[in-house]
């Protein structure tokens, strides 16, 4: 395909492939998308991006599934992400990993909370009946559990009620 160009504004309509009239880039009011099929496959509206939709409602918009090949990062915070390996799943917040879900080889499978041996208690919240909140306790520091609104365990095991 060969295509010549100018210098300065140009007013134009969609672009079709000459071989292929369901392959085109449309052009709307603040709008492009690109088409492939007589499907839209990628649309940029206004600010937003959309891939598998025309109307993105979001900075950018996916309909339909993701692939990733590892890593999802929080822009600005290179130590706060989500990893991916083989059946497993690695939550990580200021580069403390809070949580490892893994389907090993053989049962059990293991979701580990504090997977890095941190210094990070672990709470179950309940709805305040009984004796309160939390449900559940478990307090990092002196490997001491809570249970039944007891928020500072002075035992291995201490409940209430």
């Amino acid at each position: 395909m060969a295509y010549l160009y100018s210098k300065g504004k140009r007013v134009f309509g969609d672009i079709e492939f000459e071989g292929d009239t369901n392959t085109q880039i449309d052009f709307e009011d603040d709008y492009i998308g690109l088409v492939a099929g007589g499907t839209t496959v990628l649309a940029a509206s206004g600010t937003m991006v959309g891939i598998g939709t025309t109307t993105p409602d979001r900075t950018l918009t996916v309909a339909g599934d993701i692939g990733i090949d590892q890593f999802i990062y929080h822009n600005g915070d290179a130590d706060t992400l989500m990893k991916f390996d083989d059946n497993t799943i690695i939550l990580k917040a200021g580069g403390k990993s809070f949580i490892k879900a893994e389907k090993k080889s053989s049962t059990p499978h293991e979701v580990t909370i504090n997977d890095g041996s941190n210094n990070i208690d672990f709470v179950v919240r309940g709805n305040g009946s009984n004796q309160g909140n939390p449900g559940m306790f478990f307090d990092a520091s002196n490997n001491r559990v809570g249970i039944n609104g007891v928020g500072s365990p002075s035992w291995e095991l201490d409940v209430a009620g």
